[in-house]
């Protein structure tokens, strides 16, 4: 076979690769909404404002897509992919004829799609997705720009990339293979969805719910309270530290209100809700703030931290009025 693809759809949350490499496979199938009502309601932030923020959902995904049932995942360690006889190019391609996506650690400077091509050593997962032998490419997707997206890479650069990286570069080295599970099936559990918005909402300890298979992370902190008290005290103190202030925890907030009103209006359409409690205006403030937050990134305006930490706690504000009543629909009434 000279060209295989296999099938991604464009993920509607493009925070983290973690999300954008499992909402590219999953979403071509219509199965998986029950699963993802469950697994992005809740938010984890670091506590040490000495680090960055590193605001994301919270869930075991944030930790290898193990958790998710629609995704068969074998993780490959860098020493037994370089023992692969033929090499990474061979390697990437009997994968793919096997039905496999590869999310694979490469040095992004060796890729010409990257903006860090022959400028600075970044070591980076790329998604694989698919290969053109008469062309001597990969279909790929990662953060080739500010934004995610899908590209294509020569064989060439990707060997480079693969044999150019070290086995500390990345918070995991090698490769995750993963092919979609057909068989996997997932109910929505109601009761659990309740109780991940009310954790959200009242800044409960979601902690508990992964304990059996991960030990919580002392320095995170998750549900509303903590997120927008970070978010805050970042503005406050960091906002013109590169360092530490991290812009696109503002990004994580706006697409955290994205995926809220999806599951609400998923919710809306199998009758558990009647409606969806005004969260498209608290969406739509969320995006009002991120914009504001990337223009003071670009012009350094300074009446604009005030305006940022005003429009928290307008959002954070309107945000509990509306989860509020939608948690007292769901469970009728009860804290």
């Amino acid at each position: 076979m000279s060209v295989n693809i296999l099938p991604v759809t464009y993920p509607f949350l493009t925070s983290y690769t973690h999300h954008t490499t499992t909402l590219s496979i999953i979403t071509n199938h219509e199965d998986y909404m029950p699963w993802f009502c469950g697994n992005y309601i809740q938010l984890r932030v670091m506590n040490d404002l000495s680090s960055k923020a590193w605001l994301d959902f919270y869930s075991y995904l944030h930790k290898g897509m193990h958790a998710c049932p629609f995704l068969d995942i074998q993780h490959m360690n860098l020493d037994t992919l370089r023992g692969w006889g033929s090499g990474i190019v061979d390697f990437l391609i009997k994968m793919i004829d096997l039905q496999n996506y590869v999310y694979v650690v490469v040095e992004t400077s060796q890729i010409s799609i990257y903006p860090s091509y022959q400028k600075r050593r970044f070591a980076h997962p790329i998604f694989v997705y698919g290969y053109d032998k008469t062309e001597e490419r990969f279909y790929v997707g990662d953060f080739f720009k500010p934004t995610f997206e899908y590209s294509t890479a020569s064989f060439a650069e990707v060997d480079a990339a693969f044999r150019a990286v070290s086995a500390d570069d990345f918070g995991f080295n090698g490769a995750k293979i993963i092919q979609y599970n057909k068989k996997a099936k997932f109910e929505l559990d109601l009761w659990n969805v309740t109780e991940m918005f009310r954790d959200y909402l009242y800044t409960r300890d979601s902690f508990g719910r992964y304990r059996l298979i991960q030990t919580p992370d002392p320095g995170e902190a998750v549900g509303m309270e903590h997120v927008y008290t970070r978010l805050i005290k970042d503005v406050e103190i960091h906002i013109d530290n590169p360092d530490l202030f991290q812009h696109t925890s503002f990004h994580v907030l706006y697409e955290h209100k994205k995926a809220i009103s999806f599951i609400l209006s998923f919710l809306q359409k199998q009758g558990y809700i009647g409606q969806n409690y005004g969260y498209e205006k608290v969406e739509e403030k969320s995006l009002m703030l991120r914009n504001r937050v990337l223009r003071y990134v670009m012009m350094k305006d300074p009446a604009l931290p005030q305006q940022i930490i005003g429009m928290l706690h307008e959002l954070k504000e309107l945000e509990t009025e509306a989860l509020t009543a939608l948690v007292r629909s769901l469970d009728g009434g009860g804290y």
